[in-house]
């Protein structure tokens, strides 16, 4: 996209340290909906600069469940995290990646050993202690969506 451009040239040219984010909102068909994209732009940048998946770019159409979670005022957002997340906060950082990466790759236990360069047998081991660790059953939908859920707005609300 033309964006892309134009993107790239700005943050190769940012420096000193400081980290820049940019949002792509929607295409809109008349300047009467222009806000509708800037709102969308905002919410694109908000989720780069707080979910490492997304930077430096982050186009609204693709944001998935954080476009819903941006779109929300900070103080709307969940204020205490479910015990089971807080929980999984509480442990040993490579627990909370591991399930946070599993959760977002449909539980391809492959695909994940492979991202974080570990045998598949220590996903498994990995995976068993995120259960008892959360009390949730990774093989119940309902429970797997929650956590991965909670994991989303933990993501937002900067608590990892």
């Amino acid at each position: 996209m033309r964006w892309h451009g134009a993107a790239s040239r700005l943050l190769d040219n940012t420096g000193n340290g400081h980290r820049v984010v940019v949002g792509v909102g929607p295409v809109v068909p008349t300047l009467a909906e222009v806000t509708l994209s800037y709102r969308g732009a905002v919410q694109a940048a908000r989720v780069a600069d707080t979910v490492p998946l997304f930077r430096p770019v982050a186009e609204f159409g693709k944001l998935g469940v954080y476009g819903l979670l941006a779109g929300l005022p900070s103080d709307r957002l969940p204020g205490q995290l479910d015990s089971m997340v807080g929980r999984l906060l509480g442990t040993d950082s490579t627990l909370f990646a591991t399930g946070e990466l599993l959760l977002g790759r449909a539980s391809d236990v492959r695909t994940v050993a492979d991202a974080l360069s570990v045998h598949r047998a220590s996903i498994y081991s990995r995976l068993r202690q995120i259960e008892q660790v959360t009390g949730v059953d990774l093989a119940d939908g309902e429970q797997r969506s929650a956590l991965h859920l909670g994991i989303k707005v933990a993501r937002m609300q900067r608590l990892v």
